[in-house]
């Protein structure tokens, strides 16, 4: 991963992009649906969850108080600084660390869930996320589920003709649709200068290619053991 990209995303999230983000619009959608998709995996033999790149801790506050051992782990100093600052009066998260998903510092098979979500859409190469497969791969027990997550190369295009009216043409940009036609080119997302809310540097997926494609970045990991489920929202 380019030192460029990594100076991107963190100044991103280190400026609290997340923060209230799913409390909001569109956020609202995408919280409920991967809390309902997360459910499906909690069952009375987990008890330690790894929420990886979790920023905020949003989830990581939910699965907590329902009553898991949970870990934060985010690279943003900032994103993990805010969530333990809204612990101070309520400590519910067990843990919260600044580390990278690539190399974290927990033994194997210590966790039966893995929230792998941001990480493998910010980690533009793949060899990048195959090293952040094999690492929860490394820590999730041999019964273990992880729970990933992907955006949609067309996901910025939905988006912008989703809000076109009278009072936003963005699809009528050029460097909203130069943005989009890379996306659906090969996946990579630039976010352009005009556009600083957009989401920082990220890789896009198809849904029809999606199962192969973490099949054949897990193939090498030992993730064959494990249930792998892909949440699209």
């Amino acid at each position: 991963m380019l030192e460029i990209d990594t100076h991107k995303i963190l100044a991103y999230y280190d400026g609290g992009a997340e923060i209230g983000r799913l409390e909001r619009g569109i956020g609202k959608i995408e919280l409920e649906r991967s809390k309902e998709i997360i459910s499906r995996y909690l069952s009375e033999s987990t008890h330690v969850i790894y929420d990886i790149g979790g920023g905020v801790g949003v989830y990581s506050s939910w699965l907590a108080e329902l009553g898991y051992e949970v870990h934060l782990f985010d690279l943003s100093s900032q994103a993990i600084e805010f969530a333990r600052q809204q612990q101070l009066n309520n400590p519910i998260i067990s843990k919260l660390e600044i580390a990278d998903a690539r190399n974290l510092d927990r033994k194997d098979e210590s966790a039966d869930i893995v929230l792998l979500m941001g990480p493998l859409y910010h980690l533009t190469e793949q060899k990048e996320r195959v090293k952040a497969l094999q690492e929860a791969a490394r820590v999730l027990k041999k019964d273990g589920t992880l729970i990933t997550s992907a955006i949609s190369r067309f996901g910025s295009l939905l988006w912008g003709l989703s809000v076109y009216d009278e009072r936003n043409t963005i699809v009528e940009e050029d460097a909203f649709m130069d943005m989009v036609r890379q996306e659906l080119t090969d996946g990579q997302h630039v976010r352009p200068a005009a556009y600083p809310s957009f989401i920082t540097r990220s890789y896009f997926r198809l849904a029809r290619r999606l199962a192969g494609g973490w099949i054949a970045e897990a193939s090498c990991t030992g993730l064959g053991r494990s249930r792998l489920d892909c949440t699209r929202i």
